[in-house]
């Protein structure tokens, strides 16, 4: 048990990082594509986080909130060409200067974030998973 309280951290570090990996580059592919989703990053952090994760959070839900919310801002960052595109710094202090359908997308993918590395994800998953009965005999 006490190997699992360990462990279980870090597997979630590692598949928050690389679904936020694949929510950069999908985001950066959709926008080259002609469509806009800046949701994608946050989410696809928090379900990188909740596949790998296995137990209940709110800490973890709370880390990956925010992280998915810096990072919807960093990939909206990286196709920007406006006034504040010199650096990240300039660009998160002006943050606000974003239409708002961009600061609500962003702000969905850090609940959405918040919502699966919490774990309900999984739970959700769970629950509707087919019972197998351990005493069961064929045929009946």
């Amino acid at each position: 048990m006490a190997f699992r309280r360990v462990i279980a951290p870090v597997l979630s570090a590692i598949g928050a990082v690389l679904g936020g990996v694949l929510g950069h580059y999908a985001f950066r592919w959709i926008y080259s594509q002609g469509f806009y989703a800046p949701v994608v990053p946050g989410g696809l952090l928090g379900l990188g986080c909740a596949a790998l994760s296995g137990q209940k959070s709110i800490i973890r839900g709370l880390l990956c909130g925010v992280a998915g919310i810096g990072l919807g801002l960093f990939s909206r960052w990286t196709i920007d060409a406006g006034p504040h595109a010199d650096s990240f710094q300039d660009f998160a202090a002006h943050f606000y200067e974003l239409s708002p359908i961009t600061l609500a997308l962003i702000a969905l993918g850090g609940l959405i974030a918040y919502w699966c590395a919490q774990g309900y994800f999984i739970e959700f998953w769970r629950r509707h998973e087919p019972e197998v009965e351990a005493n069961a005999q064929p045929g009946q």
